[in-house]
């Protein structure tokens, strides 16, 4: 059975778009956030109001549109909780807490339909009405695409355990990350999630215990990314006051699956080997890298118009199908930056516009950038911030390798790509400050000192274990044959039984 996980979308077909319904937003506020949001202003009638909630995107439509429902507010007499009318559902929900699990319905025709699910969590009732809306999940009971495998799986879960998160990117780092929840409401969420997690996984384990089973637990990656600034004091989004209170939230999620693991252990089957793999470690991430920004002032890149203020992008024009370097000018550019840390030349053939052709002038060019990235300093304190640039064919492999960058880079400790570059976009500045919540990273640093970690309840005795391991050795202990060549060499364990 497979319960699938990170890259599911919600029912926009978004990471997670999170709703914002607030009578403080002016008419300049709505309309979506850089990262993830979706912002409504609300009116009030005497203690009502009433709004829109944006679904899927209409398939039947000749131009692009979303689906709407109506919702409903209504604030108590005593200004103290909010009922909440969506899709039929009402409940009262009072300040600061959060809602149930609503179920909502997008009409396509009059004879199809799609559903999804949703909670609330009332901010303010009084005097301003704020409510946050969590990401609109596929329904786990109907899914409009196969999230499960038997496809009635994620159903026999609901029926087991209540509603369930379907979205692979489970917990609210978007809201977060633009302060329309505060730290208190983002941790509340992701421990209730974490122990929904835990206890469907010790359940399989007990009840109905698998060959192989693998549970993925994500609240220590995303806690760590959102919550590091208060573990730095030299981060630029360090606050005291927030850091007395919530400085050890990334601790206490440790503790968390400490606790969890230990009750697998428990769990499992006498003789049962269990391995525990993280993929990565942590950075403090306090300064972003605006890599597009550094082609054009090096003459790699060519704009239009130079003295175009670039526009700032967001995960809708993404998902929207937007429009990506507006600006770029690609019969006289070299080189351009999307993601995090990856550079790719404008090669011909491969790009639309290529004007460079694969050969020793192109092999100069990309030696070229390469010692120029690592000469860069921060204006501020003259550290380094590029600890290593890889040629693509030095690091990558396989049949994908035309489109792989020809560029990685990756950065020292405190630096990271720039939002806005992974975007695609070429805003002001090189080396600038990272004012966002998201604090703490892993993308774009080098793996050499940015490793995860393994356990095992059995002696490992090859050296140097890799996450490239791991898919032989499992392999290796069900004596399944590998199928083809494989990155990675099973591991080799010490005579003796499986410690418990």
């Amino acid at each position: 059975m497979l319960w699938a996980g990170l890259g599911v979308p919600d029912i926009r077909g978004t990471w997670g778009t999170f709703f914002y319904f607030g009578t403080d937003l002016t008419q300049w506020d709505v309309g979506d956030t850089e990262f993830g949001g979706k912002l409504v202003r609300l009116e009030m009638n005497g203690n009502a109001a009433n709004a829109e909630v944006e679904g899927p995107v209409d398939p039947t439509a000749k131009s692009y549109k979303r689906i709407s429902v109506p919702i409903q507010f209504r604030v108590n007499p005593e200004g103290t909780a909010v009922t909440i009318n969506l899709g039929g559902h009402t409940e009262t929900v009072a300040e600061r807490h959060w809602s149930d699990w609503f179920r909502v319905k997008f009409r396509i025709t009059p004879f199809l339909s799609v559903s999804a699910i949703s909670r609330f969590y009332v901010l303010q009732a009084t005097p301003d009405l704020r409510l946050y809306m969590s990401p609109l999940d596929l329904d786990p009971e109907s899914p409009p695409l196969p999230i499960s495998s038997p496809g009635d799986y994620t159903a026999e879960l609901v029926h087991k355990h209540g509603l369930i998160k379907t979205l692979g990117w489970w917990h609210d780092t978007w809201a977060l990350n633009e302060e329309k929840i505060d730290e208190g409401v983002f941790l509340e969420d992701a421990f209730r999630t974490m122990d929904k997690q835990a206890e469907i996984t010790l359940d399989e384990l007990k009840n109905d215990p698998p060959t192989l089973l693998v549970s993925v637990f994500l609240a220590t990656d995303h806690v760590s990314h959102m919550f590091y600034r208060l573990i730095d004091p030299q981060h630029p989004r360090y606050d005291p006051v927030l850091a007395a209170k919530y400085g050890d939230a990334i601790l206490q999620t440790y503790e968390r699956m400490d606790g969890i693991v230990g009750e697998v252990v428990a769990a499992i089957k006498p003789g049962s080997t269990l391995l525990i793999v993280s993929d990565h470690g942590f950075h403090t991430w306090r300064k972003g890298f605006n890599t597009n920004t550094w082609l054009v002032q090096n003459g790699y890149m060519a704009l239009k118009n130079p003295g175009a203020e670039d526009k700032t992008y967001s995960l809708e024009n993404l998902f929207g199908q937007g429009s990506f370097f507006p600006n770029v000018d690609w019969n006289h550019t070299k080189a351009y930056a999307l993601g995090l840390g990856q550079i790719y030349l404008n090669l011909r053939g491969r790009e639309k516009s290529g004007i460079l052709d694969p050969g020793p002038e192109t092999d100069k060019v990309l030696e070229e950038i390469r010692q120029k990235l690592l000469a860069v300093r921060d204006p501020d304190t003259q550290q380094p911030v590029i600890q290593s640039v890889h040629l693509g064919h030095e690091i990558f492999h396989g049949p994908h390798m035309p489109d792989a960058p020809d560029l990685q880079v990756d950065f020292y400790d405190g630096y990271r790509t720039s939002w806005q570059t992974s975007l695609g976009a070429i805003p002001s500045g090189i080396v600038v400050a990272n004012m966002k919540k998201w604090s703490g990273d892993h993308c774009a640093s080098d793996p050499s000192d940015t490793q995860g970690i393994f356990f095992s309840n059995r002696v490992v005795s090859s050296t140097d274990p890799s996450i490239l391991d791991i898919a032989p050795t499992v392999l290796k202990i069900l004596g399944v044959a590998t199928p083809g060549q494989l990155d990675g060499r099973a591991l080799e364990f010490s005579n003796g039984q499986p410690r418990q």
